[in-house]
C-alpha cells in the first residue's frame, strides 16, 4: 500500500511515481510543523527569567493537561508587538492600514492555550539562547511569512544584517549573537514536460 504522502530527496522521483498534489504538501506541511514545534520549545524555554525556570501551573481538576494546540484567541491590549512602520522586512502590500483598513483591532489577540499560560515573548533571552546557532525556514510563502514574523519580534532587541539575498534564499545574520535566519525557498512545482 502506497503512503498518503511521500517526501524523497529526488523531487523527479517524487514526480515519476507520486501524483504532484501529495508532494507539493510536504514543504508547507514541514514548515508548518517546525514552526509549531520551535514556537512551543521557544514558549517554555525561552521566555522565562533567566533565574527562574518556567513551570506550567497545576492543573485544576476541570483540566488534565496544558494543551498548547487546543484554546482560544483573546483579546491582547498590549499587541501588535509590530507593524509595517517598525519592521522593515514586511513587504507593503501586506500594509493594512495603508490600504483602508481603519484600525489596528484585527491583530490585537493572543493565543490563549487550555490549561496554562504562555509567557511573552522575550527577544532577547531568545537571542542569548539561539547563541551560535542557526534558524531555517524552508518553502514559500508561509515560510517567509514566519521568517518575517521572528524578525519583526527581534527586531525590538537587535537589527539583522542581510546578506546573500537572491531569488532561492536570503539570509539574516545578527552578528552580535553569531545567530543567522535563513529563508530557502525550494522549487516546489515546476512546469513542463
Amino acid at each position: 500500500m502506497r503512503s498518503l504522502i511521500h517526501i524523497s530527496k529526488n523531487p523527479s522521483a517524487c514526480k515519476k511515481h507520486y501524483s504532484s498534489s501529495r508532494c507539493v504538501v510536504v514543504p508547507a506541511a514541514v514548515s508548518l510543523s517546525l514552526f509549531l514545534a520551535a514556537l512551543a520549545a521557544s514558549n517554555v524555554y525561552y521566555f522565562t527569567s533567566p533565574n527562574q525556570p518556567f513551570t506550567f501551573p497545576r492543573p485544576s481538576s476541570s483540566r488534565a493537561r496544558c494543551d498548547i494546540f487546543s484554546g482560544d484567541w483573546v483579546p491582547d491590549p498590549d499587541a501588535p508587538y509590530y507593524t509595517n512602520d517598525t519592521c522593515s522586512v514586511i513587504h507593503e502590500h501586506y500594509d493594512c492600514i495603508k490600504y483602508g483598513k481603519p484600525d489596528l483591532g484585527f491583530v490585537k489577540w493572543r493565543w490563549q492555550p487550555d490549561g496554562c499560560d504562555l509567557p511573552r515573548f522575550d527577544p532577547w533571552r531568545f537571542l542569548h539562547r539561539m547563541r551560535g546557532k542557526s534558524l531555517a525556514f524552508v518553502g514559500d510563502s508561509l515560510a517567509r511569512n514566519h521568517k518575517d514574523s521572528i524578525i519583526c519580534l527581534l527586531a525590538r532587541a537587535a537589527e539583522p544584517k542581510p546578506s546573500w539575498p537572491s531569488s532561492k534564499q536570503t539570509v539574516y545574520y545578527y552578528g552580535e549573537y553569531n545567530f543567522t535566519v535563513l529563508l530557502q525557498k525550494p522549487t516546489i512545482v515546476t512546469v513542463g514536460n
